[in-house]
């Protein structure tokens, strides 16, 4: 799912962003900003038909838009009463139509874990798993850049560092330093230790 906006585009911090402004004889001719999201920044040679893993991967920062993009128009459905109603029923097992945005965002985080989870495992040496764990911290580093804390964890401290990727000793071997210290760093900020104290900070200081 790429988002590609298709009525003209301004810049916003860096990022193409897509809008759409009324005629000037209707609606009194005020300009109205719709919702388009930013271009794809692929490049000329990305083949929108034949879209690969390795492609995909190879523009760490698009990836990172798209995964935000899709991210934030699932958070965007939660209000207060749907994270009150689902601590409420949380002993609950009966589905509820009501707590349905709560749920599909749960569900993007855990498909997002599954899917860098696979992307690794599915590698058929540790060098090429090695390529794909750096070219994964890379994508985290984006989504942190772009204050996508859920993402960023979802990547790094639940795909990355569960089991089935974390024993991967000669993958992690043969990653290099960069990677190593992006990775560490990212995972520090998202460790426990205090009630996740660094987290918290960190999520203060970016509203």
């Amino acid at each position: 799912r790429l988002y590609a906006g298709s009525i003209g585009s301004s810049s916003v911090d860096g990022m193409s962003v897509s809008c759409c402004t009324r005629d000037a004889n209707a609606g009194g001719g005020v300009p109205v900003v719709c919702h388009c999201p930013p271009d794809p920044r692929l490049g000329a040679g990305f083949d929108h038909r034949n879209v690969t893993l390795d492609s995909v991967l190879d523009h760490p920062q698009e990836l990172a838009r798209q995964i935000s993009l899709v991210d934030h128009d699932l958070l965007r459905d939660i209000t207060a009463e749907d994270c009150l109603r689902k601590v409420k029923s949380s002993t609950s097992h009966r589905p509820d139509p009501s707590q349905a945005s709560v749920d599909n965002f749960a569900h993007r985080f855990n498909q997002l874990c599954n899917w860098v989870t696979s992307s690794v495992l599915t590698a058929r040496s540790p060098e090429q798993r090695a390529v794909l764990v750096s070219q994964m911290i890379q994508v985290a580093r984006y989504c942190f850049h772009y204050r996508n804390f859920n993402a960023t964890m979802a990547i790094v401290v639940v795909a990355l560092g569960g089991t089935p990727v974390r024993r991967l000793k000669k993958t992690w071997e043969a990653l290099d330093k960069e990677s190593m210290d992006t990775y560490h760093k990212l995972e520090g900020i998202f460790q426990s230790k205090n009630n996740f104290k660094i987290y918290r900070e960190r999520l203060s200081a970016s509203e």
